[in-house]
């Protein structure tokens, strides 16, 4: 039987994947050695492709994305920090210094801060994203 390019072709790709014999990879490379124009070949499809740049249009994109995720990611901590804080309000009467929601309206002290809780889980999120596209 007589070995043609192309079987070596099969062989050479299953040796590049790791998948071939002993037996196979030293046919491969016997034959590799005896024909010179086979081996350029080879190494010229073994030559590593440059990557493909992706379009300036997706860049963009993902730059504008990317301020408005540091804009929400702002406005978050903003309004997260402002609900955790109303329900520490103070007032001075009478030489007596209370909480304003806690005495007048617990419920919504709770209501604020379970709000803030969930504005600082967003923030969060928001941060973690912002952090891994690499700003």
């Amino acid at each position: 039987m007589k070995i043609t390019d192309d079987v070596v072709r099969d062989l050479a790709a299953l040796m590049e994947a790791g998948e071939a014999s002993e037996d196979s990879r030293a046919l491969v490379e016997e034959y590799t050695r005896a024909h010179p124009e086979f081996a350029r070949e080879r190494q010229a499809a073994a030559a590593p492709l440059p990557a493909p740049r992706p379009p300036l249009d997706h860049e963009m994109q993902n730059l504008r994305r990317t301020k408005e995720m540091v804009r929400l990611k702002s406005w978050l901590f903003g309004l997260a920090l402002a609900l955790t804080l109303a329900p520490l309000s103070l007032a001075f009467r009478s030489g007596e210094i209370t909480f304003l929601l806690f005495r007048d309206a617990p419920g919504a002290a709770v209501g604020l801060w379970s709000t803030a809780a969930a504005g600082w889980v967003a923030y969060y999120v928001i941060a973690r994203r912002v952090r891994a596209s690499g700003l």
